[in-house]
């Protein structure tokens, strides 16, 4: 019985890491940048948004924090300030939030298409 409990585990856990990927995926080709650069350490203002908006998509569609930061090598604090500056970005500036929700709506064909 426990066993079946861990392996369930692990098959949600790499279910969880492969959607992170195809977010990944999806968000790079919408931006025109690798998913190298939208992991990476660069801090360039243009990759902020895809990146920050990469880590909510995933943490929307139910991934853990710890996974998150660790396909984006960041620290899983970083992943709840990405998720929190998305939230209050989409909140202060309507622009911001009509892209997020075009991100939303545009993603689950996106990510079956690239899986």
């Amino acid at each position: 019985m426990k066993v079946g409990i861990v392996n369930l585990g692990a098959n949600n856990h790499k279910a969880r890491l492969k959607r992170i990927a195809t977010i990944l995926k999806a968000i790079s080709h919408h931006y025109g940048y690798t998913v190298e650069d939208i992991i990476g350490t660069r801090r360039w203002a243009d990759l902020v948004w895809p990146r920050h908006a990469a880590m909510s998509l995933a943490r929307e569609e139910g991934c853990l924090l710890r996974e998150i930061a660790e396909v984006f090598n960041r620290e899983h604090q970083t992943v709840i300030n990405a998720c929190r500056s998305v939230r209050n970005l989409c909140e202060t500036e309507p622009q911001l939030a009509r892209e997020y929700e075009r991100l939303k709506d545009m993603a689950p064909v996106s990510w079956r298409q690239l899986e």
